[in-house]
């Protein structure tokens, strides 16, 4: 059992690893490169089933309407974040 918990925890880990640095990329390509590029529209397709329910969360707030700045990517990137702290160590099952 704990090599399944330390498999599952292992490409959890991974996965959100690989994330992050898809929304990073994301970012990075919207603001200096242009929205056909291949590589944006596919940082664009795996990030944003994550990003867009963070946005809908965020549009809730009306403080935050009246802000050119999109909130979505960095509080997505700090959840992400938050869940890869809270997975179990891989050093407590070694």
């Amino acid at each position: 059992m704990t090599e399944f918990i330390l498999i599952l925890s292992s490409t959890v880990a991974v996965f959100i690893t690989a994330l992050s640095y898809m929304i990073l990329a994301r970012v990075l390509l919207q603001f200096f490169g242009t929205d056909e590029s291949k590589m944006y529209q596919f940082c664009y397709a795996v990030t944003e089933p994550v990003v867009s329910p963070v946005r809908d969360a965020l549009s809730h707030f009306e403080y935050l309407e009246d802000i050119p700045v999109d909130f979505s990517y960095l509080a997505t990137f700090m959840l992400l974040t938050f869940v890869r702290l809270i997975l179990p160590p891989v050093t407590n099952f070694l």
